[in-house]
């Protein structure tokens, strides 16, 4: 029996890095986990190696820092397990260098370090308000 039994849990960025880590340590307590990442290869990756040991993980590609690809995560999960436990907000870039920084980058940076909280958030909160519970960690590094 893990602390997680039962538990579904979204942690987004599962690709690589701290998502990946957490993944499998969420899964080793027993989450179902689905997962999030905009990198493909690698997001299926984790689901894959999690599933192979025995846990229970979905993976949904998306970009965190759209409105729609939050939809799709939500609903997807929702299909999956008909509930979220806890919403692992994990994705996050780097990249800003100095104030030569194109502006686009910039933005495109704030959109998933800042905006993807917010709708991760937004899309959540009225299912976990509607069970009557829920967790959300949201991770900066």
């Amino acid at each position: 029996m893990g602390r997680l039994d039962g538990k579904v849990v979204i942690i987004t960025g599962a690709g690589r890095g701290i998502g990946y880590t957490t993944a499998h340590l969420f899964s080793e307590a027993g989450a179902k986990l689905v997962l999030n990442d905009i990198d493909e290869e690698r997001g299926q990756k984790t689901a894959d190696e999690i599933v192979d040991k025995g846990g229970e993980a979905i993976f949904v590609h998306g970009d965190v820092a759209s409105s729609w690809d939050w939809s799709k995560i939500v609903a997807e999960t929702m299909t999956a397990y008909g509930k979220i436990d806890v919403l692992f907000n994990n994705a996050g870039m780097g990249g800003f260098k100095s104030l030569e920084t194109p502006e686009e980058e910039f933005d495109r940076i704030i959109a998933v370090n800042l905006k993807s909280v917010f709708l991760g958030c937004k899309a959540v909160v009225p299912i976990m308000k509607e069970q009557g519970y829920g967790n959300i960690v949201n991770n900066a590094s």
